[in-house]
């Protein structure tokens, strides 16, 4: 189903301000969701792309560009530096699925929260890959 910028499919057009036009003056209650509402779920896929591209940077820097600048075994910064271009890769595909589902509880006037699962397994993931990118850069790689 394709999402409409003013609305769900066969909804009024609404404001600007999240609604439809008041007549008294007044803060429009909200109605439908909005352009404003649609171009705000833009700003976060664009986040979770930024994000994504970050952190395919640092793997780069960690695992190609590090152990080339003080000529160290490449073998635990490669390692690290896939860890984080997993992440990046799940960065983007956990966006897109944010995404569209975000879209379709719009339509539906609803919110989709993300999953305290996923959340869990995120940061600990994460957690996980700073204290070894910690632990390889304080100690070195042996």
């Amino acid at each position: 189903m394709t999402v409409s910028p003013t609305g769900p499919p066969g909804g009024k057009p609404a404001d600007d301000n999240g609604g439809h036009p008041s007549h008294d003056g007044h803060e429009p209650a909200f109605g439908d969701p909005t352009r404003r509402t649609f171009l705000a779920q833009e700003r976060t896929i664009l986040a979770w792309w930024r994000t994504a591209l970050s952190t395919l940077a640092v793997a780069v820097g960690i695992g190609g560009i590090l152990p080339k600048l003080v000529k160290l075994p490449k073998g635990p910064y490669v390692a690290i530096g896939v860890g984080y271009l997993v992440l990046s890769l799940w960065f983007v595909l956990l966006g897109a699925q944010r995404q569209r589902a975000n879209d379709r509880a719009l339509i539906e006037r609803r919110f989709v929260a993300l999953s305290r699962s996923m959340i869990m397994a995120m940061s600990v993931y994460m957690a996980v890959l700073i204290v070894m990118t910690a632990w390889v850069l304080i100690r070195g790689p042996a």
